[in-house]
C-alpha cells in the first residue's frame, strides 16, 4: 500500500466532515435548539464521598456491589 493509496483513502471522511460543516452554517439551529433547553441537572445536589483510607492503604474497589480488593505491594 502506498501513501498515495492511504491519502485518498482518507477524502471520503474529508469531504463527509465538510458537507457536516456546511450543514451546520447553513442550519446551525440543529446545534443551537439544545442550548436553550437548560441544563436538568442541579449542582447543588451533586454529593462526592471520598472513601477515608489511612495513609499507604488501598482502598477497595466495588464492581456491581461487589468488592475487589487490589494485592498489598511489598
Amino acid at each position: 500500500m502506498t501513501t498515495a493509496e492511504i491519502y485518498w483513502g482518507s477524502v471520503p471522511f474529508v469531504v463527509m466532515q465538510l458537507a457536516m460543516v456546511a450543514m451546520l452554517i447553513a442550519f446551525p439551529a440543529m446545534v443551537l435548539a439544545s442550548l436553550d433547553a437548560g441544563s436538568k441537572l442541579d449542582p447543588t445536589k451533586i454529593e462526592i464521598e471520598v472513601p477515608q483510607t489511612a495513609p499507604g492503604e488501598t482502598p477497595p474497589i466495588e464492581f456491581n456491589d461487589r468488592p475487589l480488593t487490589l494485592p498489598r505491594q511489598p
